[in-house]
């Protein structure tokens, strides 16, 4: 053995053994493979992480697994062959190596916190501490799926009036800079005084010449550009970014759905945390952590502090001020009957069917509502090149 390399298998599988690993195969490795995947060669990949879907997925898929009986290396394999997700399966492997040189999953995970998020891995910890790792993950599944589908309702219903007002705007900016200049050399010259008796269309004329501008699209590009640099620099910095999140927590309007859905997640992951048998403090703070909301998560914060000096769970909720009466309620019959987990998951519950009832609801709303926006935008454009045109027929049929 020279430099990490072995001279013979015999030598290999010496050298294994006294450092106390377990030889499960042995390859020979040519000189010309070796240079291939040298340190001295670049290989490009491209890389953009595990996606939500995909861990979703395998968790589902590994709960099964485990609770069909399949030993965790065995599962680790099988997931691995069947994910089509390349960044999913080097971290497998690893967390699979990982594993055959002792350590528990908790630690092999852990070692890619980017991937699984510290409730992830926390209730990984607390399924293998108590021996109960695939009733656990059957939770986790649950919950993961759960926050998964409340996501994807949410940016379904959204994505139809923000795509309605994207199609409306780029419709009526092309109106305006390529169809209406073929119309105003004919109104300029057919001596009506369009501005007094045509408002309308002089607006329309007056915004046709700066869309003409050569300057204005990419002025339109620079605004976008500015405005999520000035929303990126924003959430950067902590103390901007709770204000941020507290705005976005109490919108207008849309503070209903908003609210619904971080209090059906803080309740699900509450739930899960709790039955899984994670303490109450560390409940709290991991639920703080996975909220995207800082708001939020300084809230859950101060609950945790208020736990601390004794305070009940519901009646710290209740001095924090932003959690629902049906919450609080929820939460109080929970710790009077010793059953915190089940009061977690029923309002959970509660709140997603009430997400779901109002996003069908606002949904059959936006649609008339953007069609409705469609058609003033249009006529709007219509009635500034139709009406000039009446008068100039009307002009033309006075003189004849």
């Amino acid at each position: 053995m020279k430099n990490g390399e072995a001279t013979s298998r015999i030598d290999m599988i010496k050298t294994l053994k006294e450092k106390g690993y377990t030889l499960l195969d042995l390859k020979e490795v040519s000189a010309e493979a070796l240079k291939k995947t040298g340190t001295g060669n670049i290989n490009f990949s491209l890389e953009f992480g595990v996606s939500e879907k995909s861990i979703v997925l395998f968790t589902r898929q590994f709960a099964s697994t485990l609770n069909a009986g399949i030993p965790i290396l065995r599962c680790l394999t099988i997931l691995r062959k069947q994910s089509t997700s390349n960044a999913l399966r080097k971290i497998l492997l690893k967390v699979d190596e990982d594993i055959q040189m002792g350590k528990t999953l908790y630690e092999a995970m852990k070692e890619h916190s980017s991937t699984f998020s510290r409730l992830y891995l926390s209730t990984i910890r607390v399924g293998e501490t108590s021996g109960s790792l695939p009733k656990v993950m059957n939770q986790l599944a649950d919950s993961l799926e759960a926050r998964f589908e409340l996501k994807r309702n949410v940016k379904e219903a959204m994505s139809y009036p923000v795509f309605i007002l994207i199609f409306s705007g780029v419709m009526v900016f092309l109106m305006i800079k390529y169809l209406l200049p073929t119309f105003t050399p004919i109104f300029e010259n057919s001596g009506l005084d369009i501005p007094r008796d045509y408002p309308v269309t002089q607006f329309l004329i007056n915004i046709g010449n700066i869309a003409q501008k050569i300057w204005i699209i990419p002025l339109i590009i620079a605004i976008i550009l500015l405005i999520y640099g000035i929303y990126r620099l924003v959430i950067h910095f902590p103390k901007s970014k709770i204000v941020l999140d507290k705005l976005i927590f109490f919108f207008p309007f849309f503070q209903g759905f908003i609210q619904m859905e971080i209090f059906a997640s803080i309740s699900s992951t509450m739930g899960l945390l709790i039955s899984s048998g994670v303490p109450m403090l560390e409940s709290i703070r991991l639920c703080a952590d996975s909220s995207n909301n800082l708001f939020v998560s300084n809230s859950l914060l101060k609950v945790q502090g208020l736990l601390e000096k004794g305070t009940r769970l519901s009646g710290a909720m209740n001095k924090v001020e932003i959690f629902p009466l049906i919450m609080l309620q929820m939460v109080q019959i929970g710790e009077e009957t010793g059953s915190l987990d089940r009061s977690f998951n029923s309002t959970a519950l509660y709140f997603r069917r009430e997400l779901q009832g109002s996003l069908g609801a606002i949904t059959s709303l936006v649609q008339p509502v953007m069609m409705i926006f469609v058609g003033v935008a249009v006529f709007f454009f219509v009635m500034g090149v139709f009406l000039p045109i009446m008068g100039i027929s009307q002009a033309y049929q006075k003189q004849m």
